[in-house]
């Protein structure tokens, strides 16, 4: 589906879709500026995908399939764009369905053709469900939080900040001020007017949360988000041309949702869009 202002229209499928799944890890891709790229994902309760597909007008094709190097079979993996370089990058995840683990720690790229995997000095701890988000001003991807759990089942939330530096392929680990807590199956975006990348509910302490925090590359200052439930497992996008932030969809505590929010954390403001 794709929302353009006050609508939702559904995308052709085209011949081949994906099959149905859940978890797959999905960005624009910056090699090629009319593409989605779409990686993994569980497609049953006992498979975990390989698959890279793209999207592009309105049509799935089948990038990858069996054609080596490529990143194993996964859902939950963190993925983000990097337009600067041209590359997408993609961390973790879990290699097996649900309950039976472990995470994993692997970083990999894509050049719009190929994935490589990359061999940094250090990275994060194995652990999938984390955000990864594509800080355009100062070059890095900034990477929070995830479930260490070694089953792949549940929350052991991390509160960790990493960040990726795609030139030199490192990853170093930063020492955020004033976060609460760690958070998994969180959602966050880049909000490129403000200059932060902006996330928002998940997981914490056993329960799931509403609030706000945005990313200036050196503290997490908490933004509260009023009106907006509680919930995890949602979307969240930021419109360049609005310098608007969407919430869509997720887990509440009486199941699934599929409403639709405007959210600007700065003036502590989320507004109700649709509900279907």
């Amino acid at each position: 589906w794709a929302f353009s202002p006050n609508a939702w229209s559904k995308v052709v499928d085209g011949d081949a879709p994906p099959s149905a799944r859940f978890g797959a890890a999905m960005v624009g891709d910056p090699a090629a500026s009319d593409y989605l790229l779409m990686f993994g994902g569980q497609t049953s309760y006992s498979q975990v995908s390989s698959e890279t597909f793209r999207l592009a007008a309105s049509n799935w094709s089948l990038s990858l399939s069996s054609s080596p190097p490529f990143p194993t079979a996964r859902f939950g993996a963190a993925m983000m764009a990097d337009p600067d370089r041209g590359r997408v990058v993609l961390f973790g995840g879990c290699s097996v369905a649900r309950g039976t683990g472990p995470p994993l720690g692997d970083t990999w790229e894509w050049n719009g053709s190929a994935w490589t995997q990359l061999s940094p000095a250090s990275s994060p701890s194995a652990r999938y469900g984390a955000v990864f988000v594509y800080d355009g001003p100062r070059r890095r991807g900034v990477l929070f939080g995830g479930s260490t759990n070694p089953t792949c089942w549940g929350g052991v939330e991390s509160g960790e900040t990493w960040e990726f530096d795609g030139t030199t392929e490192t990853w170093a680990p930063v020492a955020a001020e004033s976060f609460d807590g760690g958070r998994f199956g969180h959602a966050a975006t880049f909000a490129a007017r403000r200059g932060r990348v902006v996330m928002h509910g998940g997981w914490s302490d056993g329960g799931q949360t509403s609030d706000g925090f945005e990313f200036d590359g050196r503290a997490w200052p908490k933004r509260d988000v009023p009106n907006l439930l509680p919930r995890d497992s949602h979307g969240l996008a930021y419109d360049p041309s609005s310098g608007i932030t969407y919430a869509f969809g997720g887990n509440l505590s009486g199941g699934s949702s599929n409403d639709l929010w405007e959210i600007k954390l700065q003036q502590k403001f989320a507004q109700q869009l649709f509900q279907f």
